[in-house]
């Protein structure tokens, strides 16, 4: 079986990955073209817990092979950093906290809004802490996984992918190559990938993503612990060299992939309320705005998913941040389901053709 796929973000790079190492491996090239991707782009934070239940899975078994590899995290750049997840409504975060905690025993608890008394919080809140959580360098993973891959025979091709199409027996054909099974780990330029090839974009949509990174105040140490707040949208963590990388969600869809917008009165606008909620501390300029996009799938989090109207076409794509809490467990789940389904096809295929004979 030959089996491509499209797209070296961290997401394409790791199913390729998965693939390589099944029993009876696939034939695999990966054609990679992440000169400004997602992946490089995204603030690389790892956590288990999310508000998804779904995700909140995939999420604390991907935390838990991350802690248990050491190879893994020297891959990662991983970073141990608590997290503070803030929720407004309480409900189900009891079971939630105690299904991970099943899986990562003592590395999360529940706390009410009073344990942080040196924040100015507008409104109750309640606090998931998770102190197995931290921050990795995403882009340099996906090197480190190219790397890997190439050591165990995947072809990679660089550049772009050219035209992708159906053959009538339901294979497909990819920049003139033929394949029994392609998957788009394309982050956003899935729709255009889809659109171009007259496949239906249905049901993805990209979107902007925005964040600031900002230097402290000389003399001013204190940093806050990565956090979100779900009432007002805010997220930040330490940086490596010493600053804090804060940001709000951009509400702004359909963007071109290749021309992201930045909004600098958002990324005030984030600063601001970081410094509001957070008196101690002394936020410096800011060094780097950052300007990306990713793709959404209506079925949320990263995820295989076949293209309607086709056999052997594929999508591994999911939206921003959660492609890299989910990626390990998420990589692993699509690169069992491709297997069985390419053996599913190969005997269905073997069976018709000692049928003829």
């Amino acid at each position: 079986m030959r089996v491509c796929v499209v797209g070296g973000g961290l997401a394409g790079s790791m199913l390729t990955w998965r693939l390589a190492q099944l029993p009876g491996a696939p034939a695999l090239e990966l054609r990679v073209n992440h000169t400004a991707d997602a992946t490089a782009a995204s603030g690389g934070a790892v956590k288990a817990f999310e508000g998804d239940a779904r995700q909140r899975e995939l999420a604390t078994e991907s935390l838990a092979e991350l802690l248990s590899s050491p190879t893994l995290q020297t891959w990662s750049g991983y970073q141990r950093s608590r997290f503070l997840s803030m929720r407004a409504v309480p409900d189900g975060l009891d079971d939630a906290v105690a299904a991970i905690d099943a899986r990562l025993p003592g590395g999360i608890e529940l706390a009410d809004g009073t344990a942080l008394a040196d924040w100015h919080l507008q409104g109750e809140r309640t606090v998931v802490i998770e102190h197995h959580a931290g921050y990795t360098t995403p882009g340099a993973w996906r090197d480190r996984v190219l790397d890997d891959c190439a050591k165990r025979g995947v072809t990679i091709v660089p550049g772009v992918a050219g035209p992708i199409t159906e053959r009538p027996d339901g294979s497909m054909r990819c920049g003139g190559t033929d394949y029994d099974l392609v998957v788009l780990a394309t982050g956003p330029w899935t729709p255009q990938v889809l659109r171009a090839n007259g496949f239906s974009e249905s049901g993805y949509r990209t979107k902007s993503v925005q964040y600031a990174l900002h230097d402290l105040v000389p003399g001013a140490g204190w940093r806050p612990p990565s956090f979100s707040d779900e009432v007002s949208g805010l997220y930040a963590r330490p940086t490596a060299g010493g600053g804090v990388l804060v940001g709000l969600p951009a509400q702004k869809w359909d963007v071109d992939p290749d021309h992201p917008p930045l909004d600098e009165e958002l990324l005030d606008r984030a600063a601001g309320l970081l410094t509001a909620m957070l008196p101690r501390l002394r936020l410096g300029r800011a060094t780097r705005r950052v300007a990306a996009a990713d793709c959404y799938r209506a079925d949320p989090g990263l995820a295989l998913a076949a293209v309607p109207g086709t056999t052997n076409l594929f999508t591994f794509t999911g939206g921003s941040g959660g492609s890299v809490k989910t990626a390990l467990a998420a990589s692993t789940a699509a690169a069992t389901a491709l297997g069985d389904f390419g053996a599913t096809s190969q005997e269905t295929t073997v069976g018709r053709r000692k049928g003829r004979s």
